[in-house]
This record gives C-alpha cells, sequence and structure tokens, in this order.
C-alpha cells in the first residue's frame, strides 16, 4: 500500500523546472556557510539525506546576494559601495544533492543585508537598525543579485530563491508598509513596493534566461501598520506580476507555542485569499500528509513546504509515500532545533529533541522562560 495516486506525489512545475512532488525543503540557516563561507561535510551530509528521504525539492542556504565593499575601515559600509561575494563551495551542496538523487531539485535561497532597507527604521526579526539605501546603491543592489542568480546556475543549482519575508533582510523591508516609507518609485502602493524583485527578475533574465525564481514572501507580520490580510493579496499579485516562476508564502505566527500549534497550517486562510498565475508554495505549520493532500487536491496551493518537519525526519516524503507510520509527522514544534542553531551555534541545523537530550532539555527551559515564545533566538547575535 503507497500514496503514489496522491496529488501530493505527482510532478509538479515551477516554470521550467520539473519537480518530482509537491514536497519542499523550507530553507534553514546554515550557520557554517552565513558565519564563515565554508560548507563543511556535515552539512553536505545533511543534504544528502534530504535528497534520499524523498523530498522534491529543497531550498538551500540563505547565502547573501550582496555585501558592502570594505575600505579596511571597521564598520565601514556604503561608501565604498555594494558587491556580490561568492562562497565557492557552495557547489557542492547542488552536486551532494544531484548525485544522491538526480530527480531531487534543490535552489538556492537568496538574501540581503539585515542593516540595509528602503528607509530608516528597526527589522522586525532582529530589532536592528536598518538604514536607507539611495537610488543609486537599488541599483547596485539589483545589479549584485542578477550576478548572484547567474552564478548560482553556474554552480549547478536548478533554481533561486529570494527571501523577502519575515522582517529579514532587504527585499523584506522594500515589500512591507511597515518598513518602506519611500515616496519614489519604490514606495508607496504593493506594486510599487515589489518593484526592486520586478527589477531583479528582469534583470536577471538577461544573464540567466529562464532559471527558475521563487519569491519568499510574507503573509501577516502580526504588527500594526505591517503586511496583514488585507495588504497581503495586493502584494502577492505584484510579485506575481513581477515575473517570478513561483512565490512561497509564510509569516511570522510567533506568539506562544499552544496558539501556534492550534492554528496549523499558520497561514492557509491567506492563501486561500489570492488567485495567481503562478505555483504558489505554502509553508507555516504544515505536519499531517492528509492535510497536504487535501491542500494540494482542493487547488489551494500548489506546493506544501516543510522545515522543522524535515529537520526531525529526512526521510519524512518517502515515509508518508510507502505508508509508513502516522499520518503526521514526528516533529512536535519544539523550536530546539532554533536554540542549537543560535545559540549553541551549531554549522547547520539538527533536531535536539531526536539527537541530544540534554541539550533540549536546556533549550525548553529557555523558551519557558520567555513565556513559551522562541522569537527572541532569533533576535540572538
Amino acid at each position: 500500500m503507497d500514496r503514489e495516486n496522491y496529488r501530493t506525489f505527482s510532478e509538479g512545475t515551477i516554470g521550467e523546472m520539473k519537480v518530482r512532488n509537491r514536497l519542499v525543503r523550507s530553507a534553514t540557516f546554515d550557520g557554517a556557510v552565513m558565519r564563515e563561507n565554508q560548507v563543511p561535510d556535515s552539512t553536505l551530509a545533511l543534504y544528502r539525506e534530504l535528497a534520499a528521504g524523498g523530498v522534491g525539492l529543497v531550498v538551500a542556504g540563505p547565502v547573501f546576494a550582496f555585501s558592502p565593499q570594505s575600505d579596511g575601515t571597521e564598520g565601514a559600509d556604503t561608501d565604498s559601495g555594494y558587491s556580490y561575494v561568492r562562497v565557492p563551495s557552495f557547489s557542492k551542496i547542488a552536486e551532494a544533492v544531484h548525485q544522491t538523487d538526480n530527480k531531487c531539485r534543490v535552489v538556492a535561497q537568496l538574501m540581503g543585508q539585515i542593516t540595509l532597507g528602503p528607509s530608516e527604521g528597526t527589522s522586525l526579526y532582529t530589532g536592528r537598525a536598518v538604514r536607507e539605501l539611495s537610488p543609486s546603491e537599488i541599483e547596485q543592489v539589483v545589479d549584485c543579485y542578477a550576478m548572484a542568480i547567474a552564478d548560482m546556475k553556474r554552480m549547478g543549482f536548478d533554481g533561486v530563491q529570494l527571501h523577502a519575508s519575515l522582517g529579514l533582510g532587504t527585499l523584506s523591508y522594500f515589500l512591507s508598509p511597515y518598513t518602506n516609507h519611500r515616496t519614489d518609485r519604490y514606495g508607496g502602493s504593493a506594486s510599487h513596493r515589489a518593484r526592486i524583485i520586478a527589477d531583479i527578475v528582469a534583470r536577471s533574465r538577461e544573464q540567466a534566461g529562464d532559471f527558475p525564481i521563487i519569491a519568499l514572501i510574507t503573509s501577516t507580520e502580526n504588527v500594526e501598520g505591517g503586511i496583514d490580510d488585507e495588504e497581503f493579496p495586493a502584494i502577492a499579485e505584484a510579485i506575481a506580476q513581477a515575473g517570478v516562476d513561483a512565490i512561497q508564502v509564510t509569516g511570522r505566527p510567533w506568539g506562544r507555542r499552544g496558539l501556534r500549534e492550534n492554528r496549523q497550517p499558520y497561514f492557509l486562510r491567506y492563501v486561500e485569499k489570492i488567485d495567481l498565475d503562478c505555483p504558489v508554495i505554502l509553508a507555516g505549520g504544515i505536519r499531517n500528509v492528509e492535510q497536504i493532500e487535501t491542500m494540494i487536491e482542493s487547488g489551494v496551493a500548489d506546493f506544501a513546504a516543510l522545515c522543522r518537519p524535515l529537520i526531525c525526519e529526512p526521510d519524512l516524503p518517502n515515509r508518508w509515500l510507502h505508508c509508513k507510520g502516522t499520518d503526521a509527522a514526528e516533529c512536535i514544534s519544539c523550536d530546539s532545533c532554533s536554540y542549537a542553531l543560535h545559540v549553541m551555534r551549531r554549522p547547520h541545523v539538527v533536531c535536539l529533541y531526536k539527537h541530544d537530550k540534554e541539550n533540549h532539555a536546556a533549550a525548553q527551559a529557555m523558551i519557558a522562560a520567555h513565556d513559551g515564545n522562541p522569537a527572541f533566538l532569533h533576535r540572538r547575535p
């Protein structure tokens, strides 16, 4: 007995990319990549496990699409401009996935800087100050993204994902009315706030052709003046019109854990309000294969993205496909994996609940001390 006849396990399409099923592994913070510009063997082993586990598409990264050029002065930033800085060994991730299973697709997530955006303000994610980019700097940023996208194609990835979500990073700041107060062509309406993504897509098409581009966007920021259920449909439509090949929808469900668990999938009601000409990938609180099947079969979303369940069980897609175990993921949504990344500073994500009970207990004690809200873990340096 298996689920081969399920829509969940049917082939999907994102631009020119064929994906063997509708299950996507969302990107996680790879500590060694982001902090040290390295891809250690242990990180490659994680991606091999995911590819062997049956997921259709893996989102790797993130990596920075642009960085301030240093003039040798501590703290130097914009005066010397911006550049795309390659992580030379990042191509090993694409190689590891394709060598493990050539039917598994892998895209690279590109993100901006957490301290640079459309207007002066504060990041919802980190609490750090954000400095306003000038029009000429925006042009440099667009060029850097285009170069990064072309480079990811040369590295052997199957596409890219633009991180424009969660109140984290340059593109996310541009999309949100909470952080974008510009009055020029990059501010105001949803289509104007999405213009930087339209510019990136257009510029990248000149260098990388029809290389698939996915945009990761926010459905709700849970803050007054930010993206909400009234604002989100216009943003989603603007991003689709920008020429991306798919959008992945997530958001900020932060709050006490019990409240978040009771609302799974967290953002289903937001995607129910949109009707786009490109595929929609839904992320956030997705834990049950029958729930996924209902969602895909109904057409509410085209793909389901999972993060923590695949940290806990890299072989979950194969387990579900072959009807082994329960319909639900083993993941208990404990957020100890965030503790491993941001407090223990592991080189890549790991499920402490399964593999390190002592540190799992320490993580749970720390989260409980913050009223069950793990958001503070993401604010740690």
